[in-house]
């Protein structure tokens, strides 16, 4: 216990409360065991969340029970089971919420999509991969959309490598110097110097692009951006499938995508759209 405050004054006496690493440790675990949920798992029982963390199963228990107590985790109904709960959506909600810029890109996402007829997405980087803020489906007959939350290698998608353009190559090669560049496909880059050319063309275009590099049969291009009042960097892009898109098709996607980059530059005061964006090369 430290000193009382200065005489005079209401005082309080102020408590050094540092966690053990018991706790740590706990918690450490506890957030492995929700990042176990995803898309293809939603759903895990003790023994699945056992098997996966390596951990007994009264220790997974006894975690499950206290994140369920606070609202992180839910029982499946008629199951033991377990899946995130309402707690974390509200989380989800308050980051969302963080971002002045989020209303205004939102507003363009819609506007492209509703432009070129195909699915649109919002997302950023966290590490050395990027994560799907917003996303919303085009009219085309032939899409795949991806849900907020999911995360991808950032080398591999258009909104990853948009982001990743705005940074110098440098942090970029730190970045993946202990994480391999994983193939999701055969068209996925792999080697670090591939990488940095392709966002060496990318900074030149002013677009990124993943030629099913992510998903085979989709391709997809993206715009990066640099909120001047907070700092804060996000992506937009558009995805469609490769068959039924034409050449002069694909030539007027990125086209809609560069003019919402102007103009969502412009509003946020990224001095990296300051100058007319280049139209694509052929």
């Amino acid at each position: 216990m430290k000193e009382l405050a200065e005489a005079g004054r209401t005082a309080f006496p102020i408590v050094d409360s540092v966690p053990d690493s018991g706790t740590l440790k706990t918690l450490q675990k506890a957030i492995e065991l929700l990042r176990c949920f995803d898309a293809v798992h939603p759903v895990l029982g003790i023994s699945d969340l056992s098997r996966r963390l390596g951990l007994p199963r009264s220790v997974v228990y006894r975690i499950a029970t206290t994140l369920k107590s606070g609202g992180l985790l839910e029982q499946e109904a008629g199951s033991r089971r377990y899946r995130i709960g309402i707690g974390l959506f509200d989380l989800g909600a308050r980051y969302t919420h963080r971002h002045r810029w989020l209303p205004l890109v939102l507003e363009a996402l819609k506007d492209l999509v509703a432009s070129t007829g195909h699915t649109g997405y919002i997302g950023v980087l966290a590490g050395p991969d990027v994560v799907v803020l917003a996303s919303e489906a085009g009219a085309h007959r032939v899409r795949l959309v991806v849900k907020p939350g999911e995360r991808f290698p950032a080398y591999a998608t258009a909104i990853g490598k948009a982001l990743l353009a705005r940074l110098p190559d440098e942090e970029v090669a730190r970045l993946y110097a202990r994480t391999p560049l994983t193939p999701l496909t055969r068209a996925t880059l792999r080697e670090i110097p591939a990488l940095l050319a392709e966002l060496a063309r990318t900074r030149t275009r002013r677009y990124a692009v993943a030629d099913q590099e992510t998903f085979d049969g989709i391709k997809a291009a993206g715009i990066g951006f640099a909120s001047a009042a907070d700092g804060e960097s996000f992506a937009l892009s558009v995805s469609y499938p490769i068959a039924g898109v034409s050449r002069q098709d694909e030539r007027r996607i990125v086209e809609a995508l560069l003019l919402r980059g102007e103009r969502l530059g412009r509003a946020l005061g990224d001095r990296w759209w300051n100058t007319e964006a280049r139209r694509p090369r052929r």
